[in-house]
Parts: C-alpha cells; sequence; structure tokens
C-alpha cells in the first residue's frame, strides 16, 4: 500500500511538473523591438538593404505566437538614440533601465552585407539592459527576401522564452569583437573587416559557451568611428573601459584581400592584464566563404577562452624548416602561427639536412613560442665489397660503386649492391646522425640459371642487374634522354620472338600477313599480346607477360652500352631491316644472337612492351623508382621496341622507342614473353574501340 502511494505521488509530481512547463511556454512571451539593420558595404546602402530587412523581419516576427513586438514606430525615440550611440556619439548606458518603460526586455538588431548577388544577413537578439547576446542567426543567400524570411524561419523554431532562460543562467566568460581592419586597399575599398567582424559576433553568439557583448555595445563604449579619424585606434584604452564593463577578453584582426584570396590575421587579449593570450591566421578564397571562415574562428576563439586550445608560434633558425605535428605533416614552412590543443606535443622540423625535435607543453590563454635550433641530421655511410666495382643503389637511386664513402641523411635506408656474374645483396641500414656506419659485403657468385623450354616456348634467364638506360644526349630521339641507371631483378625472357605456331597453339588461329610457323606472328595488338599471355599462363600455370620497357632494353644491351647491342656500326648479320628484308618477316632465329643468346632483338618485327607510352617518361623517371620500373601509371598508348623488316637501320638502336594505340596492329608487330614472378601479372585493356590496322 506504501509503495502504491508513492507511485501516484510521484506520477502526480511528473504530470504538475509537465502541465507547468506547457503553461509557462505558453504564457510568457518574448517582449521585443526591432532595431534598423545597418547596411555594411555600398550596394547594400544604395538598396537601404538593411532597413527593409529590418522591416520584413518585424512583420515576420509579429505573426510568431512567442513574440509580442513593439513596433519601431512606437520606440522612435529609443532607435534615433540607438542610433548616434551607434555612431560613437552618445552613451548606450543612458538608455539602460528604459525597458521597462518601453515595454520591452530584448532588442533584434542586424546587418546585410551584399556582394553582387550574394547577400549575407546577421540577426542578433539582446538582452536591453546588458546587451549580452542571447540569440543570434547568420543567414547567407542570394536575396534580401529569402534571407529575411529564414531569419523568420529560424527565430520560430530556436528563439524560445525558455531558451533565453537557459542561456541567461550560464556563468561564463564573456568577449566582445572589437574591431577588423582592412589590410589593404582592396578589404578597405569592399569593407569586408565590418562585415567578418558582424559575422563572428553572431556566430559567437551562438554558441553556448561563451557571453558575447553586442558590437552595437562595445562600438559605442570606446567611440570606436572618432578613434578611428583620430588614427589613435592602435593605442586606444578599450581595455579597462571593458574590463570596468564586464567583458573578460576582446577579439581583433585584419582582413587582406587579393585576387583569389582572402588573408585574416586575429588575435584575442585579455582585458584584465592587457596581454595577447591567443593569435592566428587563415585564409578562404571568396566572399562567399565568409560564413564559413566566421564559424571556423567562432569555434577555435571559444576553445581557447574555455582552455581547451593554446595559440602556438612555431619558428626555426634557418627559417624555412618543414614541420610535422605529432605525426601529421603541415603545408607550411616556418615561422608560422597554429592552434594545438592544450597538452604535450612532438614537434619535428626539418630543412635539407639539418633537423631537430621538440617535445613542446602548450598551454591555454597565452602565446605559445616554439624556436628550434636546427642541427646537422647527415651520418657518414662507408660500403665496401668484395670484389670491388659492385654498383651501390640506396633507396632505389644509384650511388657509384664500391667502396664508396659518403653523407647520407639519418634513418633506415635500403642498400643493394649488384655486379655481373654475382648475386645481388641487399641490406637495410638504420643510421644515426653524426656517426659513422660501415657496411663491408661479400658477394656471392652467381650460378646462370638453365634455359627452360614451356610450351614450346624457349626461355632464356637474364641475371639481375643494372645498367644505363636510354640514350646519350648527342644520339637518338629526345624520348630516349636523359640516359639513367636502371636496376632490375633477374627474369627469363624468350630467345625468339612468338612464332605463328606457338600463337595458333595458344589462341586457335594465325593472322600474320607473312605465312610460316617459325615466322614471328604479326598483325597483333597490345590487346592480342596480352590475351596470350593470360591463355597460355593459365595452361601452363606461370606467369607470363610481356616485358617492361625496362627488362627489354636490358636484354636487348646484354650488357653493352653501344648505339647497338653488337656495337656503334650497323651490321645486317644482326637483323632484318629494310636494307636486307626483302620487305617481310624472316623465320626466328636466322640472324647472329645478341651476347646473352637472344635472336631478332632488332628488326624483323617490332615487340610489344607492357609499359605505357609518354613521351616525356625517361625526365619523369629522375625522381621515381629506379629499380624494376613499370612506366607511366596511365596513358592511350604502348611502347614498341626493337624495329622491324620494314623500317631502316636507325629503327635497330637499342634505344630505339616507338608508341602505337593499345588496340591497333600491322604486319610488322608482334611480341617477345617473359616469366618474372616479382612483377605484376599479364594484364588486358579491354577493347574500347575497333581494331586498327596500320
Amino acid at each position: 500500500m506504501k509503495n502504491k502511494k508513492l507511485r501516484y505521488t510521484a506520477i502526480f509530481l511528473l504530470l504538475t511538473a509537465t502541465i507547468s512547463g506547457i503553461i509557462y511556454s505558453q504564457a510568457v512571451k518574448i517582449k521585443l523591438a526591432i532595431s534598423s539593420f545597418d547596411s555594411l558595404t555600398e550596394s547594400a546602402e544604395k538598396q537601404e538593404a538593411g532597413k527593409k530587412a529590418s522591416h520584413i523581419v518585424e512583420d515576420g516576427y509579429n505573426k510568431l505566437a512567442d513574440f509580442e513586438i513593439r513596433k519601431s514606430d512606437a520606440i522612435n525615440n529609443y532607435i534615433n538614440k540607438l542610433a548616434l550611440a551607434q555612431a560613437g556619439v552618445g552613451d548606450l548606458d543612458s538608455l539602460k533601465g528604459i525597458g521597462k518603460d518601453l515595454k520591452i526586455d530584448y532588442l533584434t538588431v542586424g546587418s546585410v552585407s551584399i556582394y553582387g548577388h550574394y547577400c549575407e544577413m546577421d540577426t542578433r537578439t539582446v538582452n536591453i539592459n546588458n546587451w549580452l547576446i542571447v540569440h543570434s542567426t547568420g543567414i547567407s543567400s542570394f536575396d534580401l527576401q529569402s534571407a529575411s524570411e529564414a531569419v523568420c524561419r529560424d527565430a520560430n523554431i530556436t528563439l524560445s522564452a525558455q531558451d533565453i532562460k537557459d542561456k541567461e543562467s550560464l556563468e561564463r566568460a564573456c568577449v566582445s569583437v572589437f574591431k577588423f581592419t582592412g589590410g589593404n586597399t582592396a578589404a578597405d575599398d569592399t569593407g569586408i573587416g565590418g562585415v567578418l567582424a558582424e559575422l563572428l559576433n553572431s556566430e559567437l553568439g551562438a554558441l553556448r559557451g561563451l557571453s558575447v557583448i553586442e558590437r552595437t555595445y562595445s562600438r559605442s563604449l570606446i567611440n570606436e568611428k572618432m578613434l578611428e579619424m583620430a588614427g589613435v585606434i592602435e593605442n586606444d584604452t578599450s581595455d579597462e573601459t571593458f574590463r570596468i564593463k564586464g567583458i573578460d577578453y576582446k577579439l581583433q584582426g585584419s582582413v587582406n584581400v587579393f585576387e583569389g584570396l582572402i588573408g585574416v590575421s586575429y588575435s584575442l587579449s585579455s582585458t584584465i592584464n592587457h596581454k595577447k593570450i591567443f593569435s592566428g591566421y587563415t585564409e578562404f578564397a571568396s566572399v562567399k566563404d565568409l560564413r564559413h571562415a566566421a564559424k571556423y574562428l567562432a569555434k577555435i576563439i571559444e576553445s581557447a577562452i574555455n582552455e581547451k586550445i593554446g595559440s602556438v608560434e612555431i619558428a626555426s633558425d634557418p627559417a624555412g624548416a618543414n614541420v610535422e605535428i605529432d605525426g601529421i605533416t603541415y603545408n607550411k614552412k616556418t615561422p608560422f602561427v597554429t592552434s594545438l590543443e592544450s597538452g604535450t606535443h612532438l614537434i619535428k622540423f626539418s630543412l635539407n639536412e639539418f633537423e631537430d625535435e621538440i617535445r613542446a607543453d602548450i598551454k591555454s590563454k597565452k602565446i605559445n613560442t616554439i624556436r628550434a635550433k636546427l642541427k646537422s641530421a647527415m651520418s657518414s655511410f662507408k660500403v665496401t665489397s668484395k670484389p670491388a666495382n659492385a654498383e651501390i643503389e640506396i633507396d632505389g637511386k644509384s650511388k657509384g660503386k664500391t667502396p664508396l664513402d659518403i653523407a647520407i641523411l639519418k634513418g633506415k635506408h635500403k642498400v643493394i649492391l649488384s655486379l655481373d656474374g654475382y648475386e645481388s645483396e641487399t641490406r637495410e641500414i638504420a643510421l644515426k646522425a653524426g656517426k659513422k656506419t660501415t657496411l663491408d659485403i661479400e658477394l656471392k657468385k652467381e650460378e646462370r640459371k638453365a634455359a627452360k623450354n614451356i610450351g614450346g616456348i624457349d626461355f632464356v634467364y637474364i641475371n639481375g642487374g643494372s645498367f644505363m638506360m636510354g640514350s646519350p644526349d648527342d644520339q637518338g630521339e629526345k624520348n630516349e634522354h636523359p640516359k639513367r641507371r636502371v636496376s632490375l631483378d633477374g627474369f627469363y625472357i624468350g630467345r625468339y620472338e612468338v612464332t605463328q605456331k606457338q600463337y595458333r597453339d595458344i589462341m586457335g588461329k594465325n593472322p600474320s600477313g607473312f605465312k610460316g610457323d617459325n615466322n614471328p606472328v604479326e598483325q597483333v595488338s597490345w590487346n592480342n599480346a596480352s590475351e596470350f599471355c593470360i591463355k597460355f599462363s593459365e595452361k601452363y600455370n606461370v606467369q607470363l607477360r610481356l616485358p617492361t620497357e625496362a627488362e627489354w632494353e636490358y636484354a636487348c644491351r646484354a650488357g653493352n652500352n653501344t648505339l647497338y647491342y653488337w656495337g656503334n656500326n650497323f651490321d645486317q648479320n644482326y637483323c632484318w631491316t629494310y636494307e636486307s628484308s626483302n620487305s617481310k618477316t624472316h623465320p626466328a632465329g636466322g640472324k647472329k644472337p645478341n651476347a646473352w643468346g637472344l635472336y631478332d632483338m632488332s628488326g624483323n618485327v617490332w615487340e610489344w612492351c607492357m609499359d605505357w607510352f609518354s613521351e616525356d617518361y625517361y625526365v619523369l623517371a629522375l625522381v621515381s623508382s629506379e629499380r624494376n620500373p613499370q612506366g607511366p601509371s596511365g596513358g592511350v598508348e604502348r611502347v614498341l621496341r626493337g624495329g622491324s623488316y620494314y623500317d631502316d637501320y636507325t629503327s635497330a638502336r637499342s634505344a630505339m622507342r616507338y608508341n602505337y594505340s593499345y588496340n591497333s596492329y600491322g604486319n610488322h608487330i608482334g611480341f617477345r614473353v617473359v616469366i618474372a614472378a616479382s612483377t605484376k601479372k599479364p594484364e588486358k585493356k579491354p577493347d574500347e574501340s575497333p581494331a586498327k590496322s596500320f
């Protein structure tokens, strides 16, 4: 019985509270008036946009149930005195206490900015006795009517007597947006500083973590316009005035307008000790980003005042260093200002071969200064080998031959040594700044793997190594320059070009124009050749593919660095070209092989390579990997190598590059294949257009 009474009592209390809340929300209305809004830009002034907007908002508020609106004409005397105070003439404090006579508790003030067809409207509802913002709305729109109506819709949803009561009951630090001046002529001409200040006033006023004094009031306190005219705005005494009025912090800054960029410098200072507690800089693209910038800055300022973040001035000696904070690389170079969460952060600096790192304890409500004295990050590294004269590759870049003694950045590095006739050796090393490290490697003789036959194709194993790819500056075509060192792992390559019989056995057809089982297959596109590789791989359980361009030239040269793989003078004994072919293909292997036993690497038919073709790839490749290069990541044509019966002797050069669409073919185009488990699988680009014959 006792428990039952308790339940009834709880239900009664709950119903009473609910009904009381409903009665309160229905009975209490917001008594306010609408002040004429400011027109901040020249376009807004010409259109009398502020006056028009305030009338639309007044009419809209008058239709809302929660509001009791005093028409502006009923309080004209008050509005006029308010306007004078805003202009720096008169004292807003003298207007305090008359709200009771006017039968209003709150006043809605606002501003309108118009840039072309773009409109920014901000309204703030303030307590008429203390000028604290209790509600604010910021609207970006393309016309004045829509912006004004949006303000009314927002007020209907978010502005209620209970909301105001809740916000006014909070104990919070008080801030005022002091001034944002134009930093250059373009900024002055657009009035963007004042616009940003208004937007910031609204966006700060919308946050629950701060009390914000309406700018209308703070401007009148320090007679801002008079100070500007007198030229003493930089030496004002506003701190003391603000402090007496209960304002804890003031926010100020400057705006610079450039083509395609608007930069904002800002600082937050205490009115109690006059010290700057936070500063920063941000950029945005155009006036259409003003609202977004104001929202961002408001959140930053709220976090700074509530001790969540601190302002950090980051510098280095010498300047221009790259900075990484807690593992995140910043897209700025020293010196610069940023903000960080309060607490400990690891800040790393690097500039060429110099570096430093600082573990900094960031405090809120102060300007934290971090200055690094950069030190050398170089270490001494010596590499030797037995036998000597081995090629050295460090992190994919050729560094010369053993023995080698160099200075290198500290950290982890991958070192590869290669020498013809010996197995390549790879080492991972960790170098320390200021320390010397020696690496001595004894190379093992390489046993050349035996040739093998798979599916009727003879394969020759090519030992891994490095070579100079391309042509010297005084030879060849532009797309063969610059000459660069490339390193490759070992691979198997076909001793001959793929013959018509080998192609027919896999594909079930022979598209060639010059028939002959032992002649190279021709009239095959890159797609056809790739499809052959896929089907062959599936049938014989190997990873067959086309050679990369680097693999092809390495195998073609066979250790030589001459114009042709047999020397610098053309010799018809090694290849079928226009001079000797009688304008047709010939059976594979009819001429002399190169030094590694490969036939027809020059002449007979052009050979498809896996790579996409790019005219300037060799230039770009200088900053990319030099080990097992795979060519460009995309393109519209594929690489051809080796020349043909149809072309003259110049096409037989080892560095000669040619290019065709991947779905094109001709009776002078064939291919050769490789097996190399360390590189990517055979690929086929789907036909996107009918095959073309050339």
